[in-house]
């Protein structure tokens, strides 16, 4: 059972990567594929999971499914055969490395290092933010979508995600549930304003990330108590600095 089980973190990122060219060929098949990914990712979560921790998957699988959702919709909207290859190999070695933590957590203790899963669940939130970020601005542009239909799916992602971030960093529910609302308003407030902007979806997705990053991790330390007017300071200056770079190298309409 063990061996079937280290398989599983084996085999569900190549039949994800399989997923994602089948989608590039049958396109028209696009929500079928797309159903398949979530279910055999909630499949291979509660196969990893034990009796005792089984409330961890749903944790687990906030970040799996909005990432590969991500990746899902993002290949449609990038241009270039080697650009989408590109997130297909890079989506393999995430999905490959997260589900192997996930693993290890519940079946190789001695193997896990601590915090992994927090550290790498915040990563891919960034990523996965940016991904849907990048796929809900392009839905705009092209599709001609309504703003706020894309500003309330945002702002849902991104309380998900929030939730899911600090939740995993052992903060108490109530607070976990309060801080991810406000981070979801935040961030849905800060899409609604990008999507009026005669920037690129992608510029637009960038700003957003680190927007979200800011607030993630600033409320993170608030909430466990380890925020400081130097922590403040540098996550401040980070931000500002990317985000000034970012709008100064942009190209606008």
């Amino acid at each position: 059972m063990l061996l079937i089980r280290r398989i599983l973190t084996l085999a569900t990122p190549l039949f994800l990567v399989l997923t994602y060219e089948a989608l590039l060929r049958f396109p028209e098949h696009l929500f079928y594929l797309w159903g398949a990914v979530i279910v055999v990712i909630f499949l291979t979560l509660l196969w990893l999971s034990t009796k005792g921790l089984r409330r961890i998957l749903y944790i687990f699988f906030i970040t799996l499914a909005v990432l590969n959702t991500g990746v899902f919709f993002f290949i449609f909207f990038i241009s270039g055969e080697l650009a989408r290859q590109i997130v297909i190999a890079g989506s393999l070695v995430l999905n490959g490395l997260y589900l192997t933590q996930i693993f290890y957590y519940n079946f190789r203790t001695e193997k896990y290092q601590v915090n992994a899963l927090q550290n790498i669940s915040s990563y891919l939130n960034l990523i996965a933010i940016f991904l849907m970020g990048s796929v809900g601005f392009s839905l705009i542009l092209y599709l001609s979508w309504p703003a706020w239909a894309m500003t309330l799916a945002m702002f849902i992602i991104s309380a998900l995600l929030t939730f899911q971030a600090i939740w995993i960093s052992k903060v108490s529910f109530g607070a976990t549930a309060l801080f991810a609302l406000m981070s979801g308003l935040v961030c849905g407030e800060i899409f609604w304003a990008l999507s009026f902007l005669p920037s690129a979806a992608l510029v637009n997705a960038f700003i957003l990330t680190v927007i979200y990053y800011t607030t993630i991790n600033l409320g993170r330390y608030s909430l466990l108590g380890q925020l400081k007017a130097s922590v403040v300071v540098r996550y401040l200056i980070i931000s500002l600095s990317v985000l000034i770079l970012t709008l100064i190298t942009a190209r606008w309409a």
